[in-house]
């Protein structure tokens, strides 16, 4: 892709996403956490797809290939906690789901705050990603895993 085309790109869609990355926190953090603390779902589980749509939108909004390395050691984190899950369930899946939650708040905190912060015109998506920023502090902690195995 040449480098006009996906600034182009980046400058058409980075304000949307700040937008869809605060409705998918929102559904993680109201939805997907209820229903996990309930025992109805497993967050790894939504983890990994919640993960693979944020190495994207992360790196159209940052341009940053080491905020992208952040997400897939995550997703990766979350990959291996699930195998271990289902071998045989120990505290480590449980530090590993977690480690990858505290990571991909503070990544999504320091790619959102730079969109959030940046110069130019406030309009409603900044705002939004304003939002976003708050609730990605509170994110780890609200959909780390229970430490019952």
């Amino acid at each position: 892709m040449k480098a006009k085309t996906f600034r182009e790109l980046r400058d058409r869609l980075a304000d949307p996403l700040l937008t869809a990355l605060t409705i998918m926190l929102a559904i993680l953090l109201f939805v997907i956490g209820p229903l996990q603390a309930a025992g109805v779902v497993a967050v790894h589980n939504f983890g990994i797809v919640f993960g693979l749509v944020l190495v994207a939108a992360v790196f159209i909004v940052s341009e940053s290939w080491i905020a992208v390395a952040a997400i897939l050691l995550a997703v990766a984190l979350i990959v291996v906690a699930t195998v271990i899950r289902l071998r045989q369930p120990s505290i480590i899946d449980i530090y590993l789901e977690s480690s990858a939650c505290l990571i991909t708040s503070l990544t999504l905190a320091v790619v959102v705050g730079r969109a959030v912060f940046a110069q130019g015109k406030i309009n409603y998506h900044r705002v939004i990603g304003a939002v976003l920023l708050s609730q990605a502090s509170v994110h780890w902690k609200t959909i780390s895993p229970s430490p019952a195995i």
